[in-house]
């Protein structure tokens, strides 16, 4: 499979996609890559982001065999693509949710075992419900 590019064909959004080259291809190698190989985001199966930018999980299309997720960012509105990784064991989301947030894509994780989805970028009241 080729690389992940940055544009329509690939992560169209070019700060998600720097975010994602960092981790995929860590050290200052990683920086002069050119595009982020679809083989090794494949391979990977934690993936810690804390980005400000970041506002749906489509990215995950590319990391079928992730076990766990830890991601943190104000801007999170949308988890559909979490069905991409059915592999999911444990996920932890830090965001501003919306007031109706859709949480049916965690159903496409059948092995979850730990959910942590904390509203953190707000003040909310005690009626708020996640």
């Amino acid at each position: 499979m080729n690389d992940i590019t940055n544009d329509a064909y690939g992560l169209p959004d070019k700060e998600t996609y720097n975010a994602l080259k960092r981790k995929v291809h860590p050290g200052i190698f990683g920086a002069f890559k050119k595009g982020i190989s679809a083989d090794k985001a494949r391979k990977i199966k934690e993936l810690s982001l804390h980005e400000d930018h970041i506002r749906n999980l489509d990215f995950l299309c590319y990391f079928p065999n992730l076990k766990s997720l830890i991601l943190s960012s104000p801007e999170l509105s949308n988890i559909n693509g979490l069905q991409y990784t059915p592999k999911l064991t444990c996920i932890n989301l830090f965001s501003n949710w919306p007031e109706e947030m859709d949480l049916s894509p965690l159903a496409k994780c059948p092995e979850l075992e730990e959910i942590d989805l904390t509203l953190g970028f707000r003040n909310f009241s005690s009626e708020t419900h996640i």
